[in-house]
């Protein structure tokens, strides 16, 4: 089984391609769990390519976009997402900085590292002039 989502704003695209998501992964079998994390992903990369990676606009004459290919694989769920944006690896982005004090702390900057601790793998690399990270989910139970 394989799902195509593309977005292409914030807005309508990406709740719409969630709701596909979602109904993808229930008729696939898999719990509630698989599919918290499967949408905790493809929103967080998704949003992450459009608001900061240079996806937003036109770029090199084509719209913006982030395609997304999910997989059911024997090892788990397979999300592939694609953009046109700047190069950026998320496996290697470094972590984010701790506050020290509540003065100190700043709302935002944990989805990526919420997206390494429920993936099982992260794979980057850079096809062209596209970024293609393919995340893997394992299918625990709930």
């Amino acid at each position: 089984m394989t799902l195509e989502l593309e977005v292409d704003d914030l807005g309508g695209s990406l709740h719409a391609a969630q709701e596909r998501l979602a109904e993808f992964v229930a008729a696939g079998g898999a719990g509630a769990r698989p599919a918290y994390r499967a949408n905790l992903v493809f929103e967080e990369l998704a949003t992450n390519a459009l608001k900061y990676g240079g996806v937003s606009g036109e770029r090199n004459g084509q719209p913006p976009r982030v395609a997304c290919t999910v997989s059911f694989k024997p090892e788990g769920l397979v999300l592939e997402l694609r953009d046109r944006g700047r190069p950026f690896d998320p496996s290697a982005a470094p972590p984010p900085r701790r506050a020290t004090t509540i003065d100190d702390a700043t709302v935002g900057g944990l989805g990526l590292e919420l997206v390494r601790k429920v993936a099982s793998r992260i794979d980057y690399r850079r096809a062209g002039s596209e970024n293609v990270t393919r995340v893997h989910l394992q299918l625990v139970p709930d």
